[in-house]
């Protein structure tokens, strides 16, 4: 269940940086 979190909340950060790169490049 840790593991599954950990996985999840690192996706979501990984997200984020993708949608705050693609804003910086816009």
């Amino acid at each position: 269940m840790k593991k599954l979190t950990n996985s999840r909340e690192k996706i979501l950060k990984h997200e984020t940086k993708i949608k705050m790169l693609e804003e910086t490049i816009r």
